[in-house]
């Protein structure tokens, strides 16, 4: 996908190609539009950057108690018998 951004448009608030991408990539997983992984991938930056710039930002990662339990299953399932 290609998105073109006039320079007039950007010019005087600093938007690259890479901050464009990575101001859209927040805002579409801070919507829930994206998920962690997709956001990261749209950004350009690996999965633990990316999660860096969240907490930089304060945009909290979704974490919802089906996640909670989805996660607990994995748990029991890696568990040592």
């Amino acid at each position: 996908m290609v998105i073109e951004v006039p320079d007039k448009a950007a010019e005087g608030i600093g938007l690259s190609p890479e901050l464009a991408r990575l101001e859209m990539a927040l805002g579409l997983f801070r919507d829930e539009k994206a998920s962690l992984e997709q956001a990261a991938k749209l950004s350009g930056l690996s999965l633990p950057l990316f999660m860096k710039e969240l907490g930089k930002r304060q945009i909290p990662l979704h974490y919802d108690v089906q996640d909670f339990e989805q996660d607990l299953k994995t748990l029991h399932k890696l568990r040592p018998a």
